[in-house]
């Protein structure tokens, strides 16, 4: 059996793909298998796998009609064959040692999760997430699943990180595939992953370079639907609640308190849509931060708000704080 296998959801990648193929390519840690999953693009995405293919033995190449990234891993992950699994985005970039450092942590610790941080950049080269300790952590069960809910060192991406194949499957952890829904399901399976994971084993090290589009699918889906984006982005927030309850019912406080921060940004959105664009998630939100206002008014300053901001959006009905918000940002902008 080889050690790895890394799994790239492909769409409409032609500008980027070389690039980071190359970059896995020329990793120092060679004993890797390279799953290539084309998800029905429709430009020259296809085409330039299966012409890599060629140049390297590693490299295998997979075709489906266009179902999301989510569907495209889940192929990936029935057909890989190595001991761990990483994933990687088509548009990013891996640094040389990336997966050695990955899979060294990972044997070393005997773990279920191998992580390392990134950086992100724009595409007028600006870097941001750039400041890291060099610092390494290992987790317990209890201790990752906080440390994925407070996100003070751990992020939610999973093409930070390698699995265990073993632990993914004795745990079958897979992608939640909903047809047509083509967000939130990274946090979704790493909310899974977490929630099992008996070690895990982070190294605070910028190893993985991020592009940040001006366009990009989370972007372009949340525009164009925001209705859906609404309903499973507040799916996500009640899954995080329902599993710390259930799974680990000490730590429902931070739960809360990234649902609460999530629900702040999500009236600052609605406030650029039409109330009844927004309805009936709106009403939803308010009554969840109405019935959670102890918590929300005492760490206001974790979500950058005031006594009277955290008053009115607790108080005020839904409709007149949408009116009030929307004058507010107007008037702000």
């Amino acid at each position: 059996m080889m050690t790895l296998s890394i799994i790239i959801p492909i769409y409409n990648a032609e500008r980027y793909l070389k690039a980071c193929i190359n970059s896995i390519i020329h990793q120092k840690f060679s004993d890797f298998e390279l799953l290539l999953i084309d998800d029905g693009s429709s430009d020259n995405s296809y085409t330039i796998c299966k012409k890599i293919a060629l140049t390297d033995v590693r490299i295998k190449v997979f075709h489906q009609n266009n179902e999301g990234p989510a569907s495209a891993r889940n192929k990936g992950l029935e057909c890989a064959k190595g001991q761990y699994i990483g994933f990687c985005d088509s548009d990013d970039i891996v640094n040389p040692n990336y997966y050695q450092h990955l899979i060294e942590n990972a044997k070393k610790e005997d773990a279920d999760i191998s992580g390392v941080s990134f950086k992100s950049i724009d595409e007028q080269g600006f870097e941001t997430h750039n400041l890291h300790s060099n610092k390494k952590f290992t987790f317990t069960n209890e201790e990752g699943f906080k440390a994925f809910l407070i996100r003070d060192k751990l992020d939610i991406h999973v093409w930070t990180k390698v699995y265990s194949k073993s632990f993914l499957d004795n745990y079958n952890i897979r992608y939640e595939v909903v047809k047509g829904v083509k967000i939130e399901e990274d946090f979704l399976f790493n909310l899974q992953a977490f929630r099992y994971a008996q070690c895990t084993v982070f190294e605070d090290v910028d190893l993985y370079t991020y592009l940040k589009k001006e366009s990009s699918l989370s972007r372009d889906y949340y525009k164009h639907n925001f209705r859906t984006y609404l309903h499973y982005s507040l799916y996500r927030l009640y899954k995080v609640e329902a599993i710390t309850n259930e799974s680990f019912p000490q730590l429902l406080c931070f739960a809360k308190r990234q649902t609460i921060l999530y629900m702040v940004l999500t009236l600052s959105r609605c406030a650029q849509m039409k109330y009844q664009e927004c309805e009936p998630y709106f009403s939803y939100v308010m009554r969840y931060l109405y019935r959670n206002r102890n918590q929300v008014t005492r760490e206001r300053n974790f979500w950058g708000m005031s006594k009277i901001g955290t008053f009115l959006m607790t108080h005020i009905p839904p409709r007149k704080y949408h009116f009030y918000r929307k004058v507010k940002d107007r008037i702000n902008q």
